[in-house]
């Protein structure tokens, strides 16, 4: 689940702590945040004591996820997401997978058409897995190096307009998750 947590600068700080709190409470054993500021110290210690592991996502900007990787190096409930569409569309040169290695604790995919010359938000789309151009294999040949085995989580979106039935979409989900997942 995301956390209530934003990314920008429109809610005061005691509503996001807040917000992430109440993520913390429907979250169960996970928890995915974005961005980078104080109120992440007030949650992590409160999913700590919750016992919810807390998943920061690749965005776009590497920087501050290093900020959080310095800042939460050596904290037990602090891991990686590993957002496949987010590294082909934000940050195609750098390889996550080699900086988080064991840390890294879910992952988030979708598929997209790769980086644009300045960032849009129809450059990350969320598409199924191989309706894109991302090559599945180079990331799961990666991940399976440092002896992944965490969920292969799908975030995507289906149009409200689209024809497809939606036991027939998620049939077409899963198929295409298991194929990622038999990838060597």
């Amino acid at each position: 689940q995301h956390g209530g947590a934003a990314d920008d600068g429109d809610i005061d700080f005691a509503n996001k702590v807040n917000n992430t709190k109440n993520g913390i409470a429907l979250a169960g054993t996970l928890l995915i945040v974005c961005g980078t500021d104080d109120s992440h110290d007030h949650t992590q210690q409160h999913a700590a004591k919750k016992g919810v592991m807390l998943a920061f996502e690749n965005l776009r900007k590497a920087g501050n996820l290093a900020y959080i990787v310095d800042r939460y190096e050596h904290v037990d409930n602090v891991g990686f997401c590993y957002d496949f569409g987010h590294r082909f569309c934000y940050t195609p040169t750098i390889e996550w997978a080699d900086i988080f290695r064991e840390k890294t604790i879910t992952t988030h995919i979708h598929d997209n058409f790769g980086i644009k010359e300045k960032y849009e938000e129809a450059t990350d789309l969320h598409l199924l897995p191989f309706d894109g151009s991302i090559d599945y294999s180079k990331i799961m040949k990666k991940l399976n190096e440092y002896n992944y085995g965490g969920a292969l989580v799908l975030e995507v979106f289906k149009s409200a307009k689209s024809p497809v039935s939606n036991e027939d979409y998620l049939a077409d989900c899963y198929s295409r998750v298991k194929k990622i997942s038999e990838m060597q």
